[in-house]
């Protein structure tokens, strides 16, 4: 028999939630493991009645996950790798309910079909028990077969979201980039704008140095003039 699956990181306050999920899953899951020990003493009148609250228990189980799926993918870093681990854990928990579950129910059925007449001991030398059986192991080759497919959903899902994480990080890095070329841009205008101020400075200094320069030459060719004269 499957036991309660038990919480997790209960230092995790912040995540209230998941949390809530998590004990709701658990809560779900001890419902199941004692509605299939009801289920194997069930009498026959009983027995449709158990088995149709345990899908719809399962159901509900499978329910809760994936809302702590979607739930689990707003975290980052190692809190959500912490929560994909105890999910992880409720997965098998789930799955080995439901394989307990379908033994039980098959059991169930037979006794609900054959009732008082239904004794393991010698059913298994009739032919209806080859058929039986035969019936079980297509079942369980169908079984693996769906179980195969939903790993690689299951592994398709996790890819799916690697992507888009990395997507998101290399748009967290574009965005730092294009605000950094901003940043830059602003900086050579500021630059560009103060290399043009000094430009026209030095130009205009030039100017006057000229113009001073002109002016010291006539003072210089008027004393020479006016020496000139004075002995004339």
């Amino acid at each position: 028999m499957t036991t309660e699956a038990q919480p997790f990181l209960s230092d995790m306050d912040d995540h209230s939630m998941l949390k809530e999920l998590e004990k709701e899953y658990n809560s779900l899951s001890a419902t199941v493991s004692r509605s299939i020990s009801e289920l194997q003493k069930a009498p026959a009148n009983r027995i449709r009645d158990v088995v149709d609250q345990i899908k719809v228990d399962l159901q509900q189980c499978s329910t809760t996950l994936q809302e702590m799926k979607r739930e689990v993918r707003t975290l980052d870093g190692t809190s959500r790798q912490s929560w994909n681990n105890i999910i992880d854990r409720y997965n098998n928990d789930y799955i080995s309910l439901k394989d307990l579950y379908e033994k039980e129910k098959e059991n169930a059925q037979r006794k609900d079909l054959f009732g008082n007449a239904y004794d393991p001991a010698n059913f298994g030398s009739s032919s209806e028990q080859a058929r039986m059986m035969k019936m079980k192991n297509q079942g369980k080759e169908n079984t693996e077969v769906l179980k195969d497919a939903r790993r690689e959903l299951e592994l398709t899902e996790k890819n799916a979201i690697e992507i888009e994480e990395n997507l998101y990080e290399q748009r967290t890095v574009i965005q730092k980039v294009k605000a950094n070329l901003i940043a830059g841009n602003t900086l050579l205008g500021r630059m560009g704008r103060t290399i043009n101020t000094m430009g026209r400075r030095q130009a205009l200094m030039k100017v006057l140095w000229c113009f001073v320069i002109l002016i010291l030459i006539g003072v210089i060719a008027l004393v020479i003039y006016l020496s000139v004269r004075k002995k004339n």
